[in-house]
């Protein structure tokens, strides 16, 4: 029931001070994060220090497709509109698409099958589509080859659908001098080091 500012005062900040804590340009030159990994590739690989290349961004999306509800047991296969059926497809599909590139990664997180009961053909499935990469150019490539596929896809299996947009980030391509110099400094020292990309969006 207050403001931010009301808050911040409130707990000793001075937020009538914020041009004063606005860095000057060129006050720094760069900014060095240590981090655990948040996936397997270092220990898997035997290696104890990543030099991160990139931070991956994701495009997110939800999917409703909209099939029909029929008796399991009366309802012939070929007059069927599954909606749970379409939504496995789409599933393999976004796996296979984000294969075949360099750094991509893409997750379907959730499915909801309506009404969700043994003896029904699903009329309703609602995806969670999670697509990461540290490319951009690739991480839209990706985004329109899934959402094409959907678009085919219903033609085929006889299925409405509607793609809702819940977030779309851009990637960072990290500082190769950086990059470069951890590298180099790690040799030095009889490290062994890894460039991988960081899949991690809040990096």
């Amino acid at each position: 029931g207050i403001s931010l500012f009301e808050a911040m005062s409130a707990a000793g900040f001075k937020p009538q001070n914020l041009d004063e804590a606005i860095l000057k340009e060129n006050s720094l030159h760069a900014y060095l994060e240590l981090h655990i990994e948040q996936g397997p590739v270092l220990e898997r690989s035997g290696i104890s220090v990543g030099v991160v290349s990139g931070i991956a961004a994701p495009i997110r999306f939800e999917i409703t497709i909209q099939g029909k509800a029929d008796h399991s047991g009366a309802t012939p296969m070929n007059m069927r509109s599954d909606a749970l059926l379409a939504a496995s497809h789409i599933i393999i599909a976004a796996n296979k698409f984000a294969k075949n590139k360099k750094t991509a990664v893409a997750t379907v997180g959730y499915v909801h099958a309506k009404p969700g009961v043994l003896n029904v053909v699903p009329g309703e499935a609602r995806l969670g589509v999670d697509l990461r990469d540290i490319d951009k150019a690739s991480l839209e490539e990706l985004n329109l080859e899934l959402r094409n596929f959907v678009g085919e896809l219903s033609h085929e299996l006889k299925f409405s659908y509607e793609i809702r947009e819940l977030s779309s980030d851009e990637p960072v391509k990290l500082s190769k001098h950086a990059i470069n110099l951890l590298e180099d400094e790690a040799k030095k020292l009889g490290i062994k080091t890894l460039t991988l990309p960081s899949g991690a969006g809040h990096d």
